[in-house]
């Protein structure tokens, strides 16, 4: 991880990660995913190493905000 990023969330599911990803995106809140599967081939591996979702450290209280309120603002209005 480099400077300037933090992780904000650890998910036990890299589809539950991507789900709330696309989300954070539609927000405008870029969004990376840093996962210990090997490639998805062993996604049990989750449960000892969770999918960390990580995001800039300007957009991590927006982030955090939207993720725990469910405020999914895309635009609009």
């Amino acid at each position: 991880m480099s400077d300037g990023t933090v992780v904000i969330r650890r998910y036990l599911s890299e589809i539950d990660a991507q789900i709330m990803a696309a989300v954070l995106e539609a927000n405008g809140i870029p969004v990376q995913l840093l996962a210990d599967t090997i490639g998805g081939a062993y996604p049990s591996m989750a449960l000892m190493y969770p999918v960390r979702f990580v995001v800039h450290a300007e957009d991590a209280a927006r982030a955090t905000e939207i993720l725990d309120t469910g405020d999914q603002v895309t635009g609009e209005g």
